[in-house]
């Protein structure tokens, strides 16, 4: 898709051309317009227009329960997409009716997959928000269970609203392992940590410019938006831990 190389404002300009076209060819709820609605959608959820993005998002549900009823995957999506952006727009009751409908849905047809661990994520962090930290923890861990280890940050953010700050720290270095390990980065800080060397002031500049290096080259094969959030992901951690220099060089 155009929109997961930047190009948004051309995404726009041709999933509305589809739109129209279709819509006068097969008419106005076929499932081609749903998927037109869709993707639109997303496009304009990117842009962080969520008002657009939500309206686009209920019209093709709308269409999709009629032509497939509740237990498509389809229906799955547009709901998971529909809960996160009423989320971000702050409705988080009618977002949560969504988010759990979508998985609902999912376990249904016993299907488990990123959309699953979207979902997870987005109720933990509404309970968190909440606070209702069980929920927030119960909804997270189902989610690591799932392989969504990028929920780590998430469990040690609750544990820090907790006071309990052990537990924290345990969760954000796991976390950066799990990034690095992703990233194909072997930190200065491992080094020193092997070798038993406590990291110095004089050091800190070296990691500053090993990180940087290290993810510019490491960014010419990555998907660009998603290798930006990663990247932004890492940082938030090693401030977790003290790690500054390094979450600047981020």
């Amino acid at each position: 898709c155009l929109h997961a190389i930047g190009e948004l404002e051309e995404s726009v300009s041709c999933l509305e051309e589809a739109l129209k076209l279709t819509s006068m060819i097969l008419g106005d709820d076929c499932e081609e317009v749903a998927d037109s609605y869709h993707c639109l959608a997303v496009v304009y959820q990117t842009q962080t227009d969520f008002d657009k993005a939500a309206s686009l998002y209920e019209s093709a549900l709308k269409i999709r329960r009629d032509k497939f009823g509740s237990n498509h995957l389809t229906v799955a999506s547009t709901l998971l997409n529909l809960g996160v952006v009423l989320q971000a727009q702050g409705k988080v009751e009618t977002a949560l009716t969504f988010l759990k409908e979508a998985m609902v849905t999912r376990a249904k047809m016993s299907n488990y997959d990123s959309d699953t661990t979207v979902a997870m994520e987005c109720i933990g962090k509404i309970y968190r928000d909440q606070g209702d930290f069980e929920k927030s923890l119960n909804s997270f861990h189902k989610c690591l269970r799932q392989g969504g280890n990028r929920v780590l940050r998430e469990i040690g953010m609750v544990h820090e609203l907790r006071g309990e700050q052990s537990k924290a720290k345990e969760c954000y270095t796991q976390a950066i392992y799990t990034v690095e390990q992703y990233l194909g980065i072997h930190s200065a800080h491992d080094a020193a940590s092997e070798k038993e060397e406590k990291i110095s002031d004089e050091m800190q500049p070296q990691l500053e410019e090993n990180i940087e290096k290290i993810l510019r080259e490491k960014g010419e094969n990555y998907n660009e938006l998603q290798f930006a959030d990663t990247v932004a992901y890492y940082g938030s951690l090693l401030g977790k831990v003290g790690r500054d220099s390094e979450a600047m060089a981020c």
